[in-house]
């Protein structure tokens, strides 16, 4: 408030922090980076042609060789077979990962922490419930944390949910 003498007139206007994208990721920003007591930083700010999580999905699915990323999971539940060319200790990782998940039919479900059964959904199914969820009828428009849960308690999961959304 000391600046506040220096002006004639000061005007505040409140902008709800989903409305205010900018300053809600400069937040974000400020509290991941350690910056020293007259340590300058530029920040470039870039304005992208499609949405993050778009981006994200779309690298995902080139680098997945169009197997979703529960292939070998289910495989594994299916049939009881390993991946080719495994080592002792991926089978030994498979074997305990597969223990919180659940196949129903052709259905592939992960256990949650309270024992929901969340739907495993592979990138292009994801892209389309983020879409749904941020968008849609549930309207939330939503930071990536509360996206995140609100998806979660509907039933879906996938591997990289924190980094799509």
């Amino acid at each position: 408030m000391e600046m506040s003498e220096h002006f004639d007139k000061i005007t505040f206007h409140y902008v709800p922090r989903d409305k205010n994208q900018m300053v809600d990721a400069l937040g974000t920003l400020s509290s991941m980076l350690q910056v020293n007591k007259g340590q300058e930083m530029t920040i470039h700010v870039q304005h992208q042609s499609k949405i993050a999580y778009y981006q994200w999905l779309d690298r995902d699915e080139v680098e997945a060789n169009d197997k979703p990323w529960y292939h070998d999971i289910k495989n594994y539940l299916e049939k009881g077979v390993y991946p080719k060319g495994v080592t002792k200790n991926d089978k030994r990782t498979l074997r305990r990962l597969t223990t919180s998940f659940f196949l129903s039919g052709v259905v592939l479900y992960k256990r949650s922490i309270d024992s929901m059964l969340l739907c495993c959904v592979d990138n292009h199914k994801a892209k389309g419930i983020m879409e749904e969820v941020y968008e849609g009828t549930f309207g939330t428009h939503a930071n990536w944390h509360a996206l995140a849960c609100k998806i979660l308690r509907v039933g879906y999961y996938w591997t990289k949910m924190e980094l799509h959304c």
